[in-house]
């Protein structure tokens, strides 16, 4: 018989009107994560529902690469001390408003360059 394994969603309200949205495993360690960072496109997404998976969805809405890479390193950060995280980084609409292409073009490598340094 296959114990299933209780998930709960949880909503919060993190700092700086930050909203999250998570799917965690109440039984069992965790080996994987996929988590989801991004502008208020990304608040209602679903990541499915593999039982296997650690899955977090964090909404930073209005997020530039450079106002806000300190909060999705720490982000990141705070997800892989005790997993492996798969993470998709979904940010750049609100750059392009407000600053040139090549400006953009530098945030996001420096941005992708911390992620690297991480092991993401």
């Amino acid at each position: 018989m296959v114990l299933e394994e209780e998930f709960t969603l949880e909503r919060r309200k993190c700092e700086s009107g930050i909203t999250c949205q998570s799917h965690k495993k109440s039984k069992a360690s965790k080996k994987r994560s996929h988590l989801l960072v991004g502008d208020s496109v990304v608040r209602d997404v679903n990541l499915g529902k593999d039982t296997e998976v650690l899955k977090e969805v964090r909404c930073l809405p209005g997020a530039t690469a450079s106002r806000d890479k300190k909060c999705i390193l720490k982000i990141v950060k705070n997800a892989s001390k005790d997993c492996d995280v798969d993470a998709v980084i979904h940010i750049g609409t609100n750059d392009l408003s407000q600053k040139d292409v090549l400006s953009v073009q530098k945030d996001f490598q420096s941005l992708g360059y911390e992620l690297s340094n991480m092991g993401c």
